[in-house]
């Protein structure tokens, strides 16, 4: 098969012209210009200069329309994305984005998005997603959550992308011309929403054997409802989480209690995120309020009756020492018929029904 370059073609038909001239001017009378032949011969080279010129000029064209249709979705695309930096939502068309939104073909370019996402965030929700097969690099890609997508149709040979809701991605190729740009909606929350995660950082102290203060755990850019559960280690016993996330019951042991706590979103597919955290439950032990015991008569029967606090119902007392016949009954009556005048030292004992015990010394004058 003949080569010929545009310079090639130029420089034989310049050498043509030269040696014709040269015949013109040396040789006899006879011979005053190109033969017939010759002349055909360079209407033939003009004619291929002009085609192979004008093939060329069509395909710089056609590659320019191609760049400039990429470059003008491209721009749309990235105004897609920078509005919904701005709104956690996407456009519902185009037009707000104030973007050239017709290709260099003088087509408008084809958006198609998620409808749940043009009206709420698409960081705390889900949507219908779109389905999209790619195999424009080559290897198959096929997702099932893509949030939007959009094209230039090209010169529109084939339009093989597909519309509404599927789409297949192919190779550019003489048949195949749409320009196409999408995310998923995993790409698009790591670019604009913050990380799904726990935001409760403390829990209020509790006390043992009093009800639970309910505390509520919070998590924040996930898809509620959220799903709480413990990880690992344990709430005081006594206590529990439901699914919602709230701590609540009554703590029987004191103590500090570490846990890891895991909440997942109810996104497609779903997002994860655990912290550890911890409850302190303060001791509950029996407190003696009886500050003092009023004075008793000499001969005169003497009754008192002991107070106390905290611990868990009900108490039982006892005396540890005091004096002669004073005694100090199981629910804390102080019994005595003093004989003797003076100050008595009197201690008392009280225990709870967690066996947790207390004393206490209080003077007692008999006059």
């Amino acid at each position: 098969m003949l080569k010929l370059s545009m310079m090639n073609i130029s420089q034989f038909v310049g050498a043509r012209c030269s040696a014709s001239i040269r015949r013109m001017q040396f040789a006899n009378t006879k011979d005053s210009g190109f033969t017939l032949i010759e002349m055909a011969m360079v209407l033939v080279i003009i004619g291929l200069i002009v085609s192979m010129g004008t093939q060329m000029l069509k395909t710089m064209t056609k590659r320019s329309m191609m760049v400039n249709s990429t470059q003008i979705a491209k721009t749309a695309y990235e105004s897609i994305l920078g509005y919904a930096i701005s709104n956690k939502k996407l456009p519902a068309d185009l037009t707000t984005l104030g973007v050239k939104t017709t290709d260099a073909y003088n087509s408008n370019l084809k958006y198609y998005v998620v409808p749940e996402f043009t009206a709420s965030s698409f960081c705390t929700n889900n949507g219908t997603y779109l389905l999209l097969n790619d195999s424009s690099s080559g290897s198959l890609i096929s997702k099932t959550d893509i949030a939007f997508l959009i094209l230039s149709a090209g010169e529109d040979r084939t339009n093989s992308t597909g519309a509404a809701s599927t789409f297949t991605v192919l190779p550019q190729s003489n048949t195949y011309d749409d320009i196409v740009f999408y995310l998923d909606i995993k790409t698009l929350r790591e670019k604009v929403c913050n990380t799904f995660g726990i935001v409760t950082d403390s829990l209020p102290t509790a006390t043992k054997d009093f009800v639970y203060s309910s505390a509520t755990l919070a998590a924040t850019d996930g898809t509620e409802p959220y799903t709480w559960s413990i990880a690992s280690g344990a709430l005081p016993a006594g206590l529990s989480l439901s699914n919602a996330g709230v701590i609540s019951g009554t703590p029987t042991v004191d103590g500090s209690f570490p846990f890891n706590i895991q909440v997942v979103d109810n996104d497609t597919p779903q997002r994860q995120a655990n912290k550890t955290l911890s409850i302190t439950v303060q001791p509950n032990d029996p407190k003696i309020t009886t500050e003092y015991l009023y004075n008793g008569t000499n001969g005169v029967n003497y009754v008192a009756t002991l107070s106390a606090t905290n611990g868990l119902l009900p108490y039982t007392w006892s005396l540890t020492s005091g004096p002669g016949t004073l005694a100090v009954s199981a629910g804390g009556i102080i019994t005595w018929n003093p004989a003797v005048t003076g100050t008595y030292m009197v201690t008392v004992q009280v225990t709870d029904s967690h066996t947790k015990s207390v004393s206490k010394t209080l003077s007692l004058t008999v006059f």
